[in-house]
């Protein structure tokens, strides 16, 4: 019998399902049918949660968020994004001939990237926010923090709703709600505290599949499309973020016996070369036809070069590693210099 996941273990699965869902989709998306538009870019909220996660436990190791702390943290948060980033970039440019501005291929926070890379730009946006909303957890306890994070979130959502405002991603707006990346982002952080302080009541099989089920349908019902009624999507906006953070609290507090755990932590460990290749991947394998739509043939080949796939965005990310590693040691050489000579 499989033992239970720990919380890691929880938080590679979750990334690994979400990015098992990207992929899945934008290859339905695009050889298949536009009807499938949209779950995908529901479905990768889930990151964001989970990044305020993650971002809230490394500040969390720093103690004393002082000077030195922080550009520790922005220097580790450059080489993890950076790199790859650029990589992808080089790759997608020689693989479709597309060209990109100096703002795209610098992942300026103030501008939506294109294509899939927007995801790449509204994470930098939630990097740079981070250190001021660990200091205001910090500050102000995680209750506080939290019911301050979803005031404002209902506020802008109000503002937009009474002023009209034009629901564009270009103006930063995520699945019809302004900065809606970053409450989710936001939330996020505060998802330790709340755990550590609630777990037991929130360890509730039946809990974690409910909100897991709603998660879903507010990922349907904020598609483009008028799903229930007109602008329906815009009205449910806030509700769909209040799910997918009560979905990922109530997930990683049951840590539940999941299907295919190895292949899913696998692809959650490895989510963020898989996320930037995965549609240079689908390119190649049609343009030399080896995928044509949604056929058995296609479908079969696909599940077939899939781990080659994934073991050459495993070599990729760790190749970055390496570098990033020998990065940081030539960094940590000169400060000892310099405090030597100083």
């Amino acid at each position: 019998m499989q033992s239970r996941l720990t919380d890691r273990e929880i938080i590679f699965y979750l990334r690994g399902f979400a990015i098992g869902s990207v992929v899945i989709n934008h290859y339905l998306t695009t050889y298949v049918s536009e009807s499938f538009n949209g779950y995908a870019n529901g479905i990768i909220a889930v990151f964001f949660v989970l990044s305020g996660y993650g971002i809230f436990h490394s500040l969390s190791r720093s103690g004393r968020l002082d000077t030195e702390a922080l550009l520790k943290y922005l220097y580790k948060r450059f080489i993890r994004i950076y790199p790859l980033y650029w990589v992808s970039l080089m790759i997608t440019i020689l693989t479709t001939r597309n060209s990109y501005g100096l703002k795209t291929i610098l992942a300026i926070p103030f501008f939506q990237a294109p294509g899939i890379y927007w995801f790449i730009t509204s994470l930098v946006q939630c990097y740079l926010a981070a250190p001021l909303l660990f200091i205001l957890i910090r500050k102000y306890g995680y209750k506080k923090y939290i019911a301050g994070v979803f005031s404002v979130m209902l506020l802008v959502y109000l503002l937009y709703q009474f002023a009209a405002l034009p629901y564009s991603r270009d103006l930063f707006v995520y699945r019809y709600l302004f900065l809606s990346h970053i409450f989710l982002f936001a939330s996020g952080m505060a998802v330790p505290s709340i755990i550590e302080n609630h777990r037991a009541r929130l360890d509730n099989g039946i809990l974690a599949a409910a909100s897991f089920v709603f998660f879903l349908a507010s990922v349907y019902w904020t598609r483009e499309a008028d799903t229930l009624f007109p602008s329906s999507a815009i009205y449910i906006a806030p509700l769909f973020v209040t799910g997918t953070v009560f979905f990922c609290l109530c997930v990683i507090s049951t840590t539940p016996l999941l299907i295919f755990r190895r292949t899913v932590v696998l692809m959650g460990a490895y989510s963020y070369s898989l996320f930037l290749f995965h549609t240079v991947f689908f390119i190649i394998l049609s343009r030399y036809e080896i995928i044509k739509g949604a056929d058995l043939r296609s479908i079969t080949l696909i599940l077939l070069l899939f781990p080659v796939f994934l073991l050459g965005c495993i070599m990729l990310e760790k190749s970055t590693s390496h570098l990033n590693n020998i990065l940081t040691a030539g960094r940590r050489a000169c400060e000892r210099l310099y405090m030597r000579y100083l």
